[in-house]
């Protein structure tokens, strides 16, 4: 059986940060990147960046796949930039240059 892996990112203006913890909560990377806020960057460069921000994290720490996970970035308790990280995240083909 799988391991269990969660991953929580803290999406700032000027980079964003990234954890990884089991089951029990044992922190098992920890790493950072470029920002992922809708206000400091693009729409593609935030889906560009969040990527990266997790292939990086799931390359240096050997996790293959996620149980769940949560993001945390400015104004996401809106209607409008919910409206964007669902694009991001749910209708990647609406911007079919951005790698998420």
């Amino acid at each position: 059986m799988e391991k269990e892996y969660y991953f929580g990112i803290d999406g700032g203006g000027t980079h964003s940060r990234i954890a990884i913890c089991d089951k029990h909560m044992n922190i098992v990377y920890q790493g950072i990147g470029e920002s992922t806020n809708i206000y400091s960057v693009s729409i593609i460069d935030v889906k560009k960046n969040l990527k990266e921000l997790i292939e990086q994290a799931m390359k240096e720490s050997h996790v293959t796949t996620f149980f769940g996970g949560c993001i945390g970035s400015a104004g996401l308790a809106r209607t409008k930039e919910k409206n964007y990280f669902k694009i991001i995240f749910i209708t990647p083909s609406k911007y079919p240059s951005s790698p998420l």
